[in-house]
């Protein structure tokens, strides 16, 4: 209990009011848009950073060259204008070819190519016969701009770099996008 004194003291003096919360609505929508956040992180944050570093790790082609860190590649008109075509004929599935030309220090000179068979094919995979032993580069589409090399990608370059040790991958990403792959153990 007060005393007068201390009700004295007290009088005019308001209690605090508890501050207001958050109305329904605004908690409900704070909620839906942390959970797109979380979703998108967990769902879209992979592919956007591979897409992102593997961007930034592909190269245009710039006077019919394209150069990677350990090789440059130098395409003919015509197999270059094919490549084009190719890119343009599956823009929403991989395909792949076998590019034979010369190979002095690390230059490909890139004059011809065949389509190996192909046994089937999606949007981030082809399945296809080997390429000969005297490929100089494995080469293949990967559409939605995805540059980096897969697990896959790796493994069948190690296994065409058995049979011939100056073999790369080269991996077409956009219409004049390229990622030259030379270690399938190495940094891209």
């Amino acid at each position: 209990m007060l005393s007068d004194d201390e009700k004295e003291l007290l009088e005019g003096v308001e209690d605090d009011k508890a501050p207001e919360g958050w109305s329904n609505t605004t908690k409900t929508v704070a909620a839906v848009l942390l959970s797109v956040v979380m979703a998108t992180y967990i769902y879209l944050f992979p592919t956007l950073y591979d897409a992102i570093l593997g961007w930034t790790q592909s190269e245009v082609v710039i006077n019919k060259t394209v150069s990677g860190e350990n090789a440059t590649i130098v395409f003919s008109d015509q197999v270059l204008n094919n490549l084009y075509d190719i890119y343009g004929e599956f823009p929403d599935e991989e395909t792949a070819l076998c590019m034979n030309g010369s190979e002095n220090r690390g230059t490909y000179r890139i004059t011809s190519f065949t389509q190996p068979r192909i046994y089937s094919q999606s949007y981030g995979h082809v399945n296809h016969a080997p390429c000969p032993n005297t490929t100089l580069v494995v080469f293949h589409t990967q559409p939605q701009r995805q540059c980096l090399p897969s697990g896959t990608d790796r493994e069948t370059l190690r296994t065409v770099q058995q049979r011939n040790d100056d073999s790369i991958m080269l991996i077409m990403c956009a219409p004049n996008r390229f990622t030259v792959v030379t270690d399938p153990d190495g940094a891209i």
